[in-house]
């Protein structure tokens, strides 16, 4: 081995004899691949790359520099929570005629296990697959048989039927949930389920509290739905995870027993904690002035 490391070494004197006193002497780098030992040694080699296993197009590459966790925890709560960010809710479903229909699978991309892993990956360049959880809803379409057939928790509360404004939100946003079904574990979310009460989707303005004062308001009258359901599932032992009082008493339950609902921050949630699927139904009788909803399960529970 000795006579071939000699032999860079008397090539570059053989050179250096030939050379003027007034020339430069260039001697060829080793190559290695298709970068010099000089380009690997300016090149940063520190790498971790980011990627998505269901979007090729999905691809972040950090170097050296960049691993600081502050910003890499601001990128994941972007990535999870932002404006087309990976988190949503599970939408619920319905059943339509026997069948499940619609619904939206609860997808959380997990920030806190991205960051660690970035921060804990190898020194070499490294590939970390996005950690992201998908939870479909738990209901199918053998499950829904009978499963009107035993009603479990039921709640009814009056209105103006004089007030059309209000009484035509109640119909849509009860409309909205009306069929809706969920299995063993799955949540439901009145803001996933009814979505924003705008004129365009055909609310209308009606008396709403606001700052602790009664004013006219786009969708007054859907915190009544939200309150009638609220204590239906709240007597089919169905399990609340959010829940929000109003700022004042309210006519048509008594003091505590309300759910107040604001979109954009106040939600009413809650999950079915039973180990069978229910099928939630509501009705207004403008006649009248009820909205009722009732919470159902096959017989054999």
């Amino acid at each position: 081995m000795k006579p071939l490391r000699l032999l860079p070494i008397v090539g570059l004197f053989v050179l250096s004899s030939a050379c003027g006193a007034d020339e430069e002497v260039m001697a060829s780098a080793p190559v290695f691949g298709e970068k010099s030992l000089h380009e690997l040694r300016e090149t940063p080699t520190h790498k971790v790359s980011v990627y998505d296993e269901n979007d090729e197009d999905f691809h972040v590459e950090f170097t050296r520099d960049e691993l600081q966790e502050d910003e890499l925890r601001s990128f994941a709560k972007e990535l999870a929570r932002g404006e087309n960010g990976y988190d949503q809710s599970m939408k619920t479903p319905k059943n339509i005629d026997g069948q499940v229909e619609g619904g939206q699978d609860q997808v959380i991309l997990d920030e806190n296990a991205l960051v660690e892993n970035i921060l804990n990956h190898s020194y070499y360049h490294d590939s970390i697959k996005l950690p992201i959880e998908v939870t479909s809803p738990n209901v199918t379409d053998d499950d829904l048989q009978a499963i009107s057939d035993e009603t479990i928790g039921s709640f009814s509360t009056s209105f103006d039927a004089s007030t059309t404004g209000r009484v035509e939100n109640i119909r849509l946003s009860t409309e909205s949930i009306h069929r809706s079904v969920l299995g063993p574990g799955d949540r439901f979310s009145f803001h996933e389920v009814v979505g924003p009460a705008t004129a365009e989707r055909g609310y209308q303005e009606a008396n709403v509290i606001v700052d602790g004062e009664f004013t006219n308001g786009m969708g007054g009258g859907i915190c009544q739905t939200s309150t009638t359901l609220y204590n239906a599932v709240e007597r089919a032992g169905l399990d609340i995870v959010e829940r929000h009082h109003h700022s004042l008493p309210i006519s048509y339950v008594p003091e505590g027993d309300d759910a107040m609902v604001s979109w954009g921050w106040a939600d009413f949630k809650f999950e079915n904690g039973h180990d069978f699927p229910v099928m939630i139904t509501g009705s207004v009788d403008a006649s009248s002035g009820q909205v009722t909803f009732e919470v159902t399960a096959a017989e054999s529970i």
